[in-house]
């Protein structure tokens, strides 16, 4: 129903998530045949609400007597909590006093035929980035810094005061045929933040600043640092260090320390060796620290595979996106079962049929660097702790309900650590999070 990517989230603008939402009510009545399931449905899923329905039949005595692993207090009581936002919104100054409502913003629309950079837009069209800005949410911030083009077919909004023979007028020779790269490189061993720089022939200056290093570009073995294209617009990040942990008694809390990154001087770098990532805990929040290579190919008959490792926040339906190949496709070549999930570490073997390992390798990467990105503009670290394993704790278990913490986060502060073999008393390093508050 919408897009997801690096470029594009269609659940950050109103108005695409409001039909988006509405198509999914409309198909979920279409196979529920009631109201109150269909809604609940979108917390529980259609195919789990048929399941309950087979069950349990109406909707009275699903509420009051359906059982199941995932229908809990949020499922069950979701219908409940949408008629009570229905009475609020039809009655706010009831619960909220008198509200001065903003007027419904007024736009044109057109459907790109390629790829545009915002900033020839904003040019060309005389109007400033900040106004394509708030009138597309669903355009992410690698657009309007320049990582990014706005994507082809994308239905772009831009002022009412534009014409759209005006508008397709300017921006027809603005078009590219592409999209630029995200391109990544894995530190290994003997790298140096400058011999990377020289090897993707970029400014070390704009590595730096693009993966928030330090003054002497200090990198550790198995970062995955962005490189930076052409035409970007590269600021200054936040570094996080958190102080290493001494071998004997660990103390319960730890404080990050936590500083802006200087503007990279003149002189030259040092040439600083990549570091062991197990020499001290070093959370930077702009690398993203997952295997995301393909670990090696092989030639079976005329098709080609490829083996990597999975990551937190994978599954078979990602890989499928991404290749542009039946999930069963993916599930038949590696002897799955339906419905078998699979796990963190877990090898798997994909056909490269339709994309490059190149290909595969961004797409990886971008849906990783997204969600982390998108963690870090609404939380912050500003300590850990450690947390002891007892008897019976899983790490699904611990991230969801003990830590609150997601995976792919403990992850960084655990990068040796494997999560499919937890024993009691193990120690497990997890960071307080804290949410950002707005200005």
């Amino acid at each position: 129903y919408m897009k997801i990517g690096y470029a594009v989230d269609e659940r950050r603008d109103p108005y695409i998530s409001t039909v988006a939402a509405a198509r999914l009510l409309k198909k979920n009545y279409a196979g529920l045949k009631e109201w109150p399931l269909a809604i609940t449905a979108y917390n529980h899923g259609r195919a789990g609400m048929m399941r309950a329905k087979k069950s349990k039949g109406s909707y009275e005595e699903i509420f009051n007597s359906y059982r199941s692993r995932s229908f809990k207090f949020a499922s069950r009581n979701f219908y409940s909590e949408f008629l009570a936002a229905r009475i609020v919104a039809k009655n706010p100054q009831k619960y909220f006093g008198s509200i001065k409502l903003k007027k419904p913003a007024t736009f044109q629309v057109v459907k790109t035929k390629g790829y545009l950079s915002v900033q020839e837009l904003s040019n060309r069209l005389n109007i400033s980035v900040r106004d394509i800005q708030v009138l597309n949410p669903a355009l992410r911030k690698p657009v309007f810094n320049g990582q990014k083009h706005i994507p082809k077919g994308f239905y772009l909004k831009l002022p009412a005061t534009l014409t759209l023979p005006d508008i397709k007028k300017h921006i027809a020779g603005s078009y590219k045929q592409k999209q630029k790269p995200s391109r990544f490189h894995r530190v290994q061993k003997g790298d140096t933040a400058g011999s990377i720089a020289r090897l993707h022939s970029v400014k070390l200056n704009d590595l730096i600043l693009a993966n928030g290093l330090n003054r002497r570009a200090t990198i550790y073995i198995g970062q995955n640092l962005r490189i930076p294209v052409k035409d970007e617009i590269i600021l200054a990040k936040k570094e996080h260090k958190i102080a290493a942990i001494p071998q004997k008694s660990p103390p319960k809390k730890i404080i990050v320390k936590e500083k802006r990154v200087p503007q990279p001087v003149s002189e030259p770098v040092s040439e600083t060796l990549a570091k062991p990532i197990q020499e001290e805990v070093f959370i930077n929040p702009n690398i993203v620290t997952s295997n995301l290579n393909v670990l090696k190919t092989y030639s079976k008959g005329n098709q080609k595979i490829g083996t990597i490792k999975v990551e937190a926040e994978e599954t078979l339906g990602h890989y499928a996106d991404w290749l542009q190949v039946p999930t069963q496709q993916i599930r038949a070549l590696n002897r799955l079962k339906y419905g078998k999930p699979i796990s963190i570490d877990q090898k798997i073997k994909l056909l490269l049929k339709n994309k490059t390992v190149q290909e595969f390798e961004e797409q990886r990467y971008e849906f990783h660097k997204e969600i982390e990105e998108d963690f870090f503009e609404s939380f912050s670290i500003q300590e850990f702790e450690i947390y002891e394993v007892k008897k019976g704790d899983n790490i699904w278990t611990l991230c969801l309900n003990t830590l609150e913490v997601p995976l792919w986060l403990i992850k960084k502060y655990n990068p040796k650590m494997s999560f499919d073999s937890l024993f009691p008393r193990q120690k497990i390093k997890y960071p307080i999070i804290n949410k950002l508050t707005d200005g």
